[in-house]
């Protein structure tokens, strides 16, 4: 099993602010920390099928949010339009996700036992999602694993794309091709994807070879091991606090 010592080198793909605003716990590794976040949000404002949506929102029994920057970006796009939440289920997958809704003062129903679409897909019964219009704001590259599994039960699913995700070159690119980090956290499939190509990684087996991976979720992990990548980490609840509970105590020697 890999080791690291306590003074280790931690590359996430995630800014300081958003890990703050987060309430992440560092575990006491927030001086070992290289802050990558290798995506930027651009939200899609030219977005007939999105505005039409919200035109006809009362044909919705169902909204779900997969991640923060949907719900960010859902806000950004309505600005201050006044929508009747009453009748709609709203459902999000993990805490983060739902304290962003909380923020906007979009109810919140339900949050999966485990944050992921797995997770929900898992509930699909338990919650009677059957014969509903579904609306899913989210990524215009997002999976569209939810949106197959859910459209099963004879649901109605309209998956929107409310965001794009774009390189983001200004990190520390050059920090990181001198001092190569002994750990890995990445969040998201994109950050993964654009972290190699900023760092122009040709051969990702060599170049991750003896370095301790962690992924925040079964989907980042998935993209990482199509690499041939193998990965040590994915915690139980796909937060970055339960992440580095993970490396503190199964993987950091004292």
């Amino acid at each position: 099993m890999k080791s690291i010592k306590p003074d280790s080198v931690i590359l996430i793909t995630k800014s300081k602010e958003d890990l703050i605003e987060s309430k992440t716990d560092f575990y006491g590794f927030e001086n070992n920390l290289i802050y990558f976040p290798a995506i930027k949000i651009s939200v899609i404002e030219e977005n007939p099928s999105f505005f039409n949506a919200i035109n006809n929102i009362s044909d919705y029994q169902v909204i779900i949010f997969q991640s923060g920057h949907a719900v960010r970006s859902f806000k950004a796009l309505i600005k201050d339009i006044q929508i009747d939440y009453s009748n709609i289920f709203i459902i999000c997958i993990g805490e983060k996700t739902a304290s962003f809704c909380k923020k906007f003062n979009i109810p919140v129903n339900h949050i999966p036992v485990i944050y992921s679409a797995e997770g929900l897909i898992e509930e699909v019964e338990l919650l009677g999602l059957k014969n509903s219009n579904i609306l899913i704001p989210g990524s215009s590259i997002s999976e569209r694993d939810l949106v197959n599994a859910l459209s099963k039960f004879n649901n109605k699913v309209d998956f929107i794309p409310v965001y794009e995700t774009i390189l983001n070159n200004e990190v520390q690119i050059e920090n990181v091709r001198k001092e190569k980090p002994d750990i890995f956290i990445f969040t998201s499939p994109s950050n993964f994807r654009n972290f190699n190509q900023l760092l122009e990684i040709k051969e990702e087996e060599n170049y991750f070879d003896g370095r301790l991976i962690a992924s925040l979720g079964t989907t980042t992990k998935k993209a990482i091991e199509k690499k041939g990548l193998n990965v040590d980490i994915v915690p139980k609840t796909f937060t970055v606090s339960e992440v580095f509970k993970v490396i503190k105590e199964e993987y950091c020697l004292n």
